[in-house]
């Protein structure tokens, strides 16, 4: 992979190259500012792979860079790892809030960036192969139509508040117990998506999933809230604690968003996508689940349906209340 390291600090910008570089799979480029970084990145010569951007630096800091990276094109989708010391951990959720993927701690610990380095990897080749995915199909390469995996999660490129699932579950791995109790989270299940992913090809399942995406993120766009396709028909969203939000209004309004396409995935061949929406799951302050359980324990709740179906006239008079 290529990286570009940027730090104000000479010295730990030559332990980052040696330590990449030990592997001869990495290349590295290093940039000594902030502006330096961002002069490469507009110069349109820049071919990286992933960023790596301290984030206490004079002049522009490394947040501040990395809400500008994702505002260029050819690197809206780059991974970007934030470099931090413990007393800068009051900026890890405006580097998160600006686009950042994960964030590797001050001073060096060899273990912790092997295995942040190799999530990268993981996120850079799960990129790659959905890329490859749709130039197959675009340009009708014989491979377009091989199946992909139901339980692989997929990346939705553009989608707004979407992130990959492994960025999803490693940020919430940073937080500690007292972060993790201010975030909640809730499942949201496609029941029909096994069946839509027999019957499409590979980019119009993607394309059916990306539908169910946008449809997610036009029901919640007024709560602060990121989400990821975790596979398997599963949409996993984390909110702060406080946002109360209704399941059931939830669920109508995105299956009602959907069925103003039932016309188009009909002559596709396809029934229309149909979400379940779980109810919110919270941690306790006291317990020891992990953030990565909090997170299956939403899928779960998904999946399973919450309330008795409504029917008949009671079906009516619930639509007409949540139309009013």
């Amino acid at each position: 992979m290529r990286f570009l390291a940027v730090d104000d600090d000479p010295a730990f910008l030559e332990i980052i190259r040696d330590f990449l570089e030990s592997e001869e799979r990495h290349e590295v480029q290093l940039a000594g500012s902030a502006m330096e970084a961002l002069h490469m990145a507009q110069s349109g010569t820049l071919a990286v792979d992933a960023f790596l951007l301290d984030i206490q630096m004079p002049g522009m800091n490394g947040v501040e860079l990395c809400g500008a990276l994702r505002g260029m094109e050819p690197y809206q989708q780059t991974p970007i790892m934030m470099v931090t010391a413990v007393s800068e951990r009051l900026f890890i959720d405006d580097a998160f809030a600006a686009g950042a993927t994960d964030y590797i701690n001050k001073p060096f610990d060899p273990l912790e960036w092997k295995s942040r380095i190799n999530m990268v990897e993981r996120l850079h080749n799960e990129r790659q192969r959905a890329m490859a995915l749709a130039l197959q199909a675009q340009t009708g390469h014989p491979d377009a139509g091989r199946p992909i995996d139901f339980d692989a999660p997929i990346f939705f490129p553009g989608q707004d508040n979407g992130l990959e699932y492994l960025a999803l579950e490693n940020y919430l791995l940073t937080l500690d117990r007292r972060g993790m109790f201010s975030h909640a989270a809730m499942g949201i299940h496609v029941e029909n998506a096994h069946q839509i992913h027999q019957r499409a090809n590979p980019m119009v399942f993607i394309e059916t999933m990306g539908d169910v995406a946008a449809s997610i993120f036009e029901g919640l766009k007024a709560h602060h809230c990121v989400f990821a396709y975790a596979g398997s028909g599963d949409f996993v969203v984390v909110t702060p604690r406080q946002s109360l939000i209704d399941a059931e209004q939830l669920e109508f309004e995105i299956n009602h968003g959907l069925a103003e396409f039932e016309i188009v995935y009909a002559a596709d061949g396809l029934p229309t996508p149909r979400v379940r929406v779980g109810e919110q799951v919270r941690g306790s302050i006291f317990g020891a689940r992990r953030p990565t359980a909090i997170l299956q324990h939403a899928i779960e709740k998904g999946r399973a349906p919450f309330r008795q179906e409504a029917t008949g006239e009671a079906r009516i008079l619930q639509l007409r209340k949540m139309l009013a």
